[in-house]
């Protein structure tokens, strides 16, 4: 008789489990396709570099974004050019950080691109009025999202 009542608890508790198992697998595959979209497959960084001052300058050197110098209520604009490499579209999401996040802008900081697309983008930096003079930093990320 014990017997009996344990098959036929486990025959009730089968499909429990495996609607269990099904629930759980369903929410790691969500978990997966979200991650996928919201953790960068890779990215590059650059650094970026900005001097304050009483006259205009500039700084063509391509190893870091330089916007020279710009004089206070002043703007400077770089373009940077973004590849798809890959053989999949890919999302691209620029990202600022550093004393130079809260001065940069983009034409364009979230975009798509097709396998071996480019686009341009402007980067501008755009200086306060009551800037003080000096040099200041900040880094250009570039997401990839898959």
């Amino acid at each position: 008789m014990i017997m009996r009542r344990s098959k036929r608890t486990a025959r009730r508790l089968g499909p429990r489990a495996i609607l269990i198992l099904a629930l759980v697998l369903l929410a790691a595959g969500i978990a997966l396709i979200a991650a996928s979209w919201l953790i960068p497959a890779s990215t590059q960084e650059f650094d970026m570099y900005l001097a304050v001052g009483d006259h205009a300058g500039f700084n063509i050197d391509t190893s870091a974004i330089f916007f020279g110098m710009v004089t206070p209520n002043g703007q400077s604009t770089r373009t940077v050019t973004i590849t798809n490499y890959a053989n999949v579209t890919t999302r691209i999401e620029l990202q600022t950080s550093g004393e130079l996040a809260r001065l940069v802008s983009f034409s364009n900081n979230s975009f798509s691109l097709a396998p071996g697309e480019n686009s341009s983008v402007a980067v501008t930096a755009s200086v306060p009025v009551d800037m003080p003079y000096g040099n200041y930093t900040g880094t250009l990320a570039i997401l990839y999202f898959r």
